[in-house]
């Protein structure tokens, strides 16, 4: 099991040092100025997902109190003990509060909602599930994008080939338009020019001499009186 460690902090858990088990939130932690039966030890105003043992009344080194050792819900681990009651006035504070000896829990990083009142089940477990489908949606999400930008940038590709097309049809069709008009001017020219040619000839003068009638005498000259 991968147990992610972390500082102190509102969303970091105590969880079982062998099974994962949830806890108790680090931000329920009172004091750190505890030992118990193997060492160094923290008081937590509230744990869950544990068993509590019978009640036993033990002299401890703060005084007489009336204790349950607790033990963990998945793996029977014993924890540490919760105070039931106290004897002492000035040790009353710790009534219905946990101690848990550090050698048993271990310091975890939340990475999902926490709820005092967990039901059942490892957290780690769940955190990491939901981590790694949190990846999977984030990679899933980086995939279709990529899809959607190589969709885009083909049909950008496929809008500038048609578009070259359009323009290269649009050139050629002005090309083709401008020589027409130009051997229509050429034909007009043309025609303008023979009709000018045939109104020339036309009007061209005919010869005016009158041939003379068979057997006709032409007049004597004159002579002066």
């Amino acid at each position: 099991m991968i147990l992610l460690r972390h500082e102190l902090g509102p969303g970091t858990l105590y969880v079982c040092a062998k099974c994962g088990m949830q806890l108790t939130r680090v931000s329920l932690l009172e004091s750190k100025n505890f030992h118990g039966n193997s060492g160094p030890a923290i008081l937590v105003t509230n744990i869950w997902n544990f068993r509590a043992g019978p009640k036993e009344k033990k002299q401890l080194i703060t005084g007489p109190h009336t204790i349950q050792d607790t033990f963990c819900r998945g793996c029977n681990t014993r924890l540490g003990w919760g105070y039931v009651n106290a004897l002492d006035e000035s040790q009353k504070y710790k009534e219905g509060k946990f101690i848990l000896e550090l050698k048993y829990v271990d310091e975890v990083l939340a990475k999902v909602k926490i709820h005092d009142r967990a039901p059942t089940g490892r957290f780690i477990e769940e955190a990491l599930a939901a981590k790694q489908k949190r990846e999977a949606g984030s990679a899933g999400k980086r995939k279709d994008c990529s899809s959607k930008r190589g969709a885009t940038q083909g049909q950008n590709t496929k809008d500038k080939d048609a578009d070259e097309t359009r323009k290269r049809s649009k050139k050629n069709h002005k090309k083709k338009q401008k020589k027409q008009k130009e051997k229509l001017e050429r034909e007009a020219k043309r025609s303008a020019a023979n009709a000018q040619d045939r109104a020339a000839s036309s009007q061209s003068p005919r010869s005016s001499t009158t041939p003379l009638a068979t057997g006709a005498v032409p007049p004597a000259p004159s002579t002066g009186s």
